[in-house]
């Protein structure tokens, strides 16, 4: 009976909890009959938050309203210097006068987002200039987790934690609060500022893009062409001459960047964020005055929350150097004894996940999840089919071989990152070293040659190209050992960087 009471207990709790999280907006009854207990726990964290009362005049509250269905209509906000308004922020005991307005920058939510100053010596969560975006569409918990895992790595990224946020007495629910950039700057004391590429321009020349069409506000490095190098903090002119070199592709990006930094920093997005970063735009970058390079540093919002699943690289990532790094943080990153680590350093993911709960009232992310992600990335390593390999014509009757008899073999790279030709499997057991003096045409593909090894650029948008060869016939027969005019042909190759070998077949062209 105690048993029976106990649970009737819980139940009732269970749709006392619901009801309050429905009323304060965190979730739908559906999700609370689906996982009571999860909406139980998360209820109770969700109430110890520190809660931001922002109190806002009538007519400034108007103001910021305008400016919000303004940045709704248009997809983006384009911040003016006196749009802010005043405002008091209560935190516990204290009121903290302030200034509030709507963050630059894409806007993809209905939901209501921040930017406070504050010359208040308490600052805000001890923040003097911080910005606030709703949990639940910005996929904070992932948030919090690349943060947390770049911050592990030692590349800068700046730490979110979850507040209660009320206007005016309505409660808009759980937001992450975020530092701004020059806080990154002193909580870091980095010596010199923060560069990025600054979106302004391109987003004051919407109106003329746009038209009559919907509002193309998606960005990528080749878009950032109109964009300016903005600093935040002392102004570094090397740095943003660095930045402006990439943009410009005046200069390769492992000639401006720290690749290792950037490749972990890629590798770990497309962790928490289950696809490849494809928009550099929302980087910053610190110049590392003892390697003369471009660190990396993580500002707001980096994952992206449109959902979308289709692999866009950006104009930056065609570096076969950097790419080359990325696939190795991704060999890294993927081993599960990673996934291990990284559980036991992130240790309060579980209250994190409770705190940052979805709108649906599900957990955002799991670790299992994450583990899931992680097999994926590791099968990315090994993908069926490397290149493209075929050669044409037919093996030549005995009588007519000549040493300069050769067989036309052509190579097409199928990945995203470069792939390094190790040579032909001849027969059943012997294997053909590739040699750079077989190259008749495409040399403009191959990233490096040598006796063995010829490595391929990564696949091109939408097309192949491929390198020919002209391997002699008296290379494949020494190899096979007899000449046999049904010798088999594997091209043997690995992604650059790894030291995995795949085997694959070589088909024939008929026709010249």
């Amino acid at each position: 009976m105690a048993i029976v009471a106990l649970m009737g207990v819980l139940l009732v709790l269970s749709f006392a909890l619901g009801a309050l999280a429905q009323a304060q907006g965190w979730m739908t009854p559906l999700a609370v009959a689906e996982n009571p207990r999860f909406q139980i726990d998360s209820t109770l964290q969700q109430s110890n938050l520190p809660l931001l009362y922002l109190d806002v005049e009538f007519n400034d509250a108007q103001r910021l309203k305008a400016d919000r269905q303004s940045a709704q209509a248009a997809g983006v906000h384009i911040a003016h210097p006196d749009e802010a308004v005043t405002a008091t922020v209560r935190l516990g005991n204290d009121n903290i006068q302030a200034q509030i307005q709507l963050p630059a920058g894409q806007y993809d939510s209905d939901a209501w987002a921040f930017e406070i100053t504050t010359q208040d010596e308490r600052g805000v969560l001890g923040l003097h200039h911080l910005m606030l975006y709703e949990a639940a569409s910005r996929r904070m918990l992932s948030q919090w987790g690349l943060s947390e895992s770049l911050r592990r790595e030692g590349i800068l990224s700046a730490p979110v934690q979850p507040v209660q946020v009320t206007l005016n007495g309505d409660a808009l629910g759980v937001y992450g609060a975020w530092p701004a950039p020059e806080e990154v700057i002193s909580q870091n004391r980095l010596s010199s500022g923060l560069v990025y590429l600054d979106q302004t321009l391109y987003w004051q020349d919407l109106p003329r893009q746009r038209g009559s069409g919907p509002t193309p506000t998606s960005i990528n490095l080749s878009d950032c062409q109109v964009a300016t190098v903005t600093a935040v903090g002392a102004a570094d002119k090397a740095a943003m001459s660095r930045l402006r070199d990439l943009q410009t592709s005046a200069r390769k990006p492992s000639d401006v960047l720290d690749v290792e930094q950037m490749g972990t920093l890629l590798a770990l997005s497309s962790l928490w964020q289950g696809t490849p970063l494809d928009d550099w735009s929302r980087l910053m970058f610190y110049l590392d005055s003892s390697t003369d390079r471009l660190r990396p540093a993580a500002a707001a919002n980096l994952i992206s929350t449109s959902g979308e699943g289709a692999l866009r690289w950006p104009a930056c990532f065609d570096d076969p150097v950097l790419q080359a790094a990325y696939v190795r943080a991704i060999e890294r990153i993927s081993q599960p004894d990673y996934g291990d680590k990284l559980r036991a350093a992130l240790g309060n993911f579980d209250q994190m996940q409770l705190a940052f709960s979805a709108r649906d009232g599900k957990p955002e992310l799991t670790w299992d999840e994450l583990a899931a992600r992680q097999k994926r990335m590791a099968r990315w390593l090994e993908p069926t089919q490397t290149v493209l390999a075929s050669w044409r014509g037919s093996v030549p009757p005995t009588a007519s071989l000549t040493p300069s008899s050769t067989l036309s073999v052509s190579l097409s790279n199928l990945q995203r990152v470069p792939v390094e030709v190790l040579g032909f499997d001849v027969g059943k057991s012997t294997f053909l070293p590739i040699d750079p003096a077989w190259i008749q045409g495409g040399a403009d593909l191959i990233v490096s040659s040598s006796k063995g090894s010829v490595v391929l650029r990564a696949a091109d948008e939408g097309r192949l190209r491929s390198l020919q060869l002209n391997v002699p016939y008296t290379a494949i027969f020494a190899a096979a050992r007899a000449y046999d005019e049904t010798v088999d042909m594997q091209v043997v190759t690995r992604v650059w960087g790894l030291a995995r070998r795949q085997s694959a077949p070589m088909q024939p062209v008929s026709g010249e």
